[in-house]
């Protein structure tokens, strides 16, 4: 028995130690990625996606939560329930890590109708215990100044002055920006609140994109849209300007913004502005480029044809105009037809046996690669085992000795420490409910001058009970519990704490001691141990009759 539990508790001990590292591990990983977070939140979301909330610590599943829903809201995702981020934030605020808090608040993209609501209560926070947290404090601002127009927010202000606190808003967060150094968000906030200010004037519209203008250096993706804007608030004030607006935008090297406005809208536009101006044969130019572009696309796309038609129907042209109308009409119904259906199924299918040999092609070459590397290394490896056979000789045999006593001396020093803090525990451990009576008499003495106090006590002596009896019945929850004893865990007919007590029992402990190390008295653990009795009559529980001199 005694080798038993000595066993039992080297287990724990190596199994609490490798799990604190994992979680050490973890945190710092989770502090690692939160730093960069604002640059690199796609990579570092999916990298979260691949981490098992159920491997994590209390603290460590609060944290790759709160990262997630961070993430998500960098990307625009739109969470679907925010139960688990809402246990985060208050679980942060009951430990007063409020900068953590304030985060989980301003960055929950569930439910956008209570976003302002959430919002000022970060605000509140954020205000109160003086948070210094400059990143958190403009993206707090730059959401406020987004929440407080939507129509849904609730926001009881009439239109105009909505957007005049969105201003503020605004403001306080590009100042905020430029003072960190974050003029990539600077210059993103600037462009994207733009379309917000179609209720303001043409020359504040101007005033804004001349602002985005004067940045010395201006990013890639607020360069494509500063075109776009540009190109709009001209054509709004029919400005022929905005035609080289749209030309710069089509030869911008660095545009990544096609892949949500592509090349064939902007010919679409050019050609539809260019024949709203009277200008006929540039719009003809514009829509045959458009035609081809779709033409040449994968999808082949028809619309073209009839974007053909329109600008020949107003130039005047009726023939071309119904010849390209005839022409849409065709590729539309044949589109539509049984016929093309199969030559696009026949073409997918085409195209997915393709890749499908591609990446068969890539794993026979890496799997030749890794082929040969592996023979090289198993050649090396040989050499070197034979060269180190040969001169290993006594040597060796001496070094393994050494390490096979330092284990061996390990283990003893391992199996003092766990021994003498055995016996400090049980030493300590039956004070508790010697404390709890003593606190009870006390009470008693104190009803005749306060009830209330009498009551108070007696509430928190039961609480205490309750919270050691949970925590007890917690160690009957986990899995090393079920491996040390499957038997007993087995025993669905007992609750949680009473397995605790029978597996201490089986393992030799009498009434007295286990009443000690669980906090409670020799009579309340022979109840429990008459109840298991009742619940399992067939079951014979080691240490009956044994001890009763101890137990008295």
């Amino acid at each position: 028995m005694k080798k038993l539990v000595l066993i039992i508790l080297l287990f724990a001990v190596v199994s609490c130690k490798y799990d604190n590292h994992k979680q050490q591990y973890f945190f710092a990983k989770f502090a690692q990625w939160d730093s960069q977070l604002p640059d690199q939140y796609l990579q570092i979301a999916d990298s979260l996606s691949l981490i098992k909330p159920d491997e994590l610590s209390t603290k460590n599943r609060h944290y790759h939560t709160l990262l997630t829903s961070i993430s998500g809201a960098f990307s625009g995702r739109i969470m679907s329930e925010d139960s688990a981020l809402n246990i985060a934030k208050n679980w942060y605020q009951a430990r007063k890590d409020f900068r953590n808090a304030c985060r989980a608040l301003i960055f929950n993209s569930s439910n956008l109708d209570k976003q302002y609501e959430r919002l000022k209560e970060a605000e509140d926070l954020f205000v109160r215990h003086k948070v210094n947290d400059p990143l958190t404090e403009a993206y707090l601002y730059m959401y406020l100044s987004e929440s407080i127009i939507r129509p849904s927010s609730g926001v009881s202000l009439s239109r105009q002055t909505a957007l005049q606190k969105s201003e503020v808003f605004k403001r306080l967060s590009v100042s905020i920006f430029k003072n960190i150094g974050r003029l990539r968000d600077a210059q993103n906030l600037l462009i994207n609140s733009y379309s917000r200010q179609m209720f303001i004037s043409r020359e504040k519209q101007l005033e804004s994109l001349k602002e985005i203008e004067s940045f010395d250096t201006i990013y890639p993706e607020v360069r494509s849209k500063l075109l776009i804007n540009y190109a709009n608030y001209y054509f709004s004030i029919n400005d022929t300007v905005g035609f080289k607006y749209l030309r710069d935008f089509l030869n911008y090297k660095d545009n990544n913004f096609f892949e949500q406005l592509s090349e064939k809208s902007i010919l679409l536009r050019m050609s539809e502005e260019y024949r709203l101006i009277g200008k006929m044969d540039s719009s003809l130019h514009y829509a045959t480029l458009y035609n081809n572009h779709l033409l040449e696309l994968p999808s082949v796309e028809f619309n073209g044809y009839r974007n053909l038609s329109l600008v020949y129907e107003a130039m005047g042209d009726i023939k071309n105009a119904y010849k390209y109308l005839q022409l849409y009409q065709r590729s539309y119904n044949y589109k539509q037809s049984s016929q093309y259906q199969d030559v696009l199924l026949q073409k997918i299918a085409a195209e997915k046996e393709h890749a499908k040999q591609v990446k068969q092609l890539q794993r026979e070459r890496s799997a030749a690669l890794y082929g040969s590397a592996l023979v090289i290394v198993l050649l090396f490896a040989t050499v070197g085992l034979s060269l180190f056979k040969n001169r290993r000789g006594s040597i060796g045999n001496a070094r393994a000795e050494e390490e096979y006593k330092a284990q061996i001396a390990e283990l003893n020093e391992l199996y003092k420490r766990s021994k003498f803090t055995n016996e400090v525990l049980k030493a300590s451990a039956g004070l508790m409910p010697v404390f709890i009576d003593s606190m009870a008499k006390e009470a008693a003495r104190s009803r005749k001058v306060s009830g209330e106090t009498f009551d108070n006590i007696l509430n928190n002596i039961s609480s205490l009970r309750q919270s050691g009896r949970d925590i007890i019945s917690d160690i009957a929850k986990s899995e090393e519990f079920a491996g040390f004893f499957p038997e007993i865990a087995s025993y669905k007919e007992l609750s949680s704490y009473e397995r605790v007590v029978l597996a201490l029992f089986e393992m030799g402990y009498s009434p007295k001691e286990i009443s000690n190390l669980i906090s409670t008295t020799p009579a309340s653990v022979r109840s429990i141990k008459a109840k298991i009795k009742d619940k399992l009559p067939s079951l014979s529980m080691s240490g009956e009759g044994e001890n009763q001199a101890e137990d008295n």
